[in-house]
């Protein structure tokens, strides 16, 4: 198992221990039970949606949108083991180019006899972008994610009823030629 896979775990088994006693001391009181006052519906603030999406998928619990946490934790979770990965083989191949270049003939890296130095230098350049690559994914992912909770806060509200609709029809401009129409019903 990996560093990374053993915290995650470890994350995963210590929020459960937390979260188990107090659900054990949840009771339910009947006579909210018996209330059928009907509730309100649920209208998220995009300014709040916004604030809350800060916190990688805090966004989306907010907007009530809870499939899409394991998305926004999936796709973060890729591009930071990418991040960790890349970094590890970078370091790698940087201290087998600094031994080379140091001019002592007592530091021999790892590599000696598998790579000259200027494959050696194209390897340590492929890490090295894969891991800029990596910081750009993980960007976009973070952003996409605030991104995406306030566009679903302010698309809450939007009316999606039946009595939309958009036609486009031919028309006679007068008697003069022919044109296109287009009618929109709210």
């Amino acid at each position: 198992m990996t560093s990374i896979s053993q915290f995650f775990l470890l994350l995963l088994v210590s929020s459960l221990c937390t979260l188990s006693p107090v659900l054990g001391q949840l009771n339910v009181d009947s006579t909210l039970l018996a209330n059928t006052a009907p509730k309100k519906k649920f209208h998220p603030i995009p300014k709040r949606a916004l604030l809350f999406g800060l916190i990688p998928g805090g966004g989306q619990i907010y907007n009530r949108k809870y499939w899409k946490v394991p998305l926004v934790y999936a796709g973060l979770g890729f591009t930071t083991y990418m991040i960790i990965d890349n970094k590890k083989k970078f370091n790698r191949y940087d201290q087998a180019r600094k031994y080379r270049l140091d001019g002592d003939p007592t530091t021999v890296d790892e590599f000696v006899g598998l790579y000259s130095n200027e494959a050696l230098f194209k390897v340590r350049a492929v890490y090295d972008k894969n891991l800029q690559v990596a910081y750009i994914w993980t960007g976009v992912i973070y952003s996409l994610s605030i991104v995406d909770a306030f566009v679903d806060a302010h698309l809450s509200n939007f009316d999606v009823g039946d009595d939309l609709s958009f036609e486009i029809q031919p028309s006679t401009l007068g008697g003069m030629g022919m044109g296109m129409s287009a009618l929109v019903r709210f």
